[in-house]
């Protein structure tokens, strides 16, 4: 529904603030990450899962990933910020593959008039919602940008 491609058009703004050289893209438009010294990878989490182009992303790329900086984040939980939270079985797997610390969690987003199907869009009813803390997601920007800033000195 666009909430976490608008939480990496963030990240990647936030970094080119910063002075890093960015390029924000869809999962299944890279075939290679040849050419880039960091990538930072996001997927919206449905019913406990990573969107499938996001998994195929880690799969295919596993090894060009595990040789540079590579930071994970999912967005999708929803209403009050829960007392504790915890990246999904799947995004901490898919961060031990690639040599990336663990996953950061952001609120996400549901919007009934953006949702597309029958299902999506009664989910998206009942639990329609915008949990997603900027000034959050523009530290954890901060924190990739001073790590690859110190990276290249």
């Amino acid at each position: 529904m666009g909430s976490t491609k608008e939480i990496a058009e963030a990240i990647g703004a936030r970094l080119t603030e910063r002075g890093c050289q960015t390029e924000v893209r869809s999962a299944e438009t890279v075939d290679s990450v040849d050419g880039y010294d960091a990538v930072v990878l996001g997927s919206a989490v449905y019913a406990t899962r990573w969107r499938p182009e996001a998994v195929r992303f880690v799969r295919r790329l596993r090894y060009q990933l595990a040789s540079r900086k590579v930071w994970l984040f999912e967005s999708g939980w929803l209403g009050k910020r829960p007392s504790t939270i915890t990246a999904t079985q799947g995004a901490r797997h898919r961060a031990s593959r690639v040599s990336a610390p663990t996953p950061t969690v952001f609120g996400g987003r549901l919007d009934p008039d953006l949702a597309t199907g029958v299902m999506d869009r009664a989910f998206a009813k009942r639990m329609s919602g915008d949990a997603r803390d900027w000034d959050e997601i523009g530290s954890w920007a901060d924190g990739v940008a001073d790590a690859l800033v110190t990276q290249h000195k």
